[in-house]
Formats: structure tokens, C-alpha cells, sequence
């Protein structure tokens, strides 16, 4: 296994370049804590929008559900269950089954 490259005189070159934190105290907190309360407090979005937030999620879920049972179905295949009519449909599509090509699979 590759030892890493960072050396004990890395730490030394960060902890030297480093500034220092300056420290807060108690009241400083204490104000700065009050204000994002007072924040949070007045930022509480209406029940109205959660209920469109919801209502958008489920009719996107039914949108989402109802197309995939469609594809389940069987109703967005582009297989037509028919096969050549002629012999010039077998010359030119070969023995398989004519595909619809507009279908959206």
C-alpha cells in the first residue's frame, strides 16, 4: 500500500497559516441566536402552499403511476402480433413481426 505524501511538516505549514478564530461571548450568542429564532419564527410558509405542494405531488404520482401501467399493458408496444402478408414483405422485413414504428417504446 502507497503511504500518503502529507508529512508532520504539512501540519506544521497549515497550523502556522492558520488564522485565529476569534471568540465570541455569551451576549454575542445569545443576540445572534435570537435574531434566527425571530427568523424562523416569521419564514412559516401558509398550510395553503404545503397543500399544493401535495396535491401537485399526487396528481404527479398518478401521472407517473397511470403511464407505467399503460406501458405494463401492453399499450405503448409497437409489436403488432402480425407478420409478413406477401413474400415481398418477407424479402424485404425477413420472417419476424411487423413493428409498428410510431409506437412511443
Amino acid at each position: 500500500m502507497r503511504s500518503t505524501p502529507w508529512t508532520n511538516e504539512h501540519d506544521q505549514l497549515l497550523t502556522e497559516a492558520a488564522p485565529d478564530a476569534a471568540v465570541s461571548d455569551d451576549a454575542e450568542l445569545d443576540r445572534v441566536w435570537n435574531c434566527l429564532a425571530a427568523e424562523i419564527a416569521t419564514d412559516v410558509p401558509p398550510r395553503r402552499r404545503r397543500r399544493r405542494r401535495v396535491v401537485a405531488a399526487v396528481a404527479v404520482g398518478a401521472v407517473v403511476f397511470g403511464s407505467s401501467s399503460l406501458a405494463v399493458a401492453d399499450l405503448y408496444s409497437a409489436h403488432t402480433g402480425k407478420g409478413p402478408a406477401d413474400s415481398e414483405d418477407v424479402r424485404l422485413g425477413g420472417p419476424g413481426e411487423r413493428l409498428d414504428p410510431a409506437a412511443p417504446e
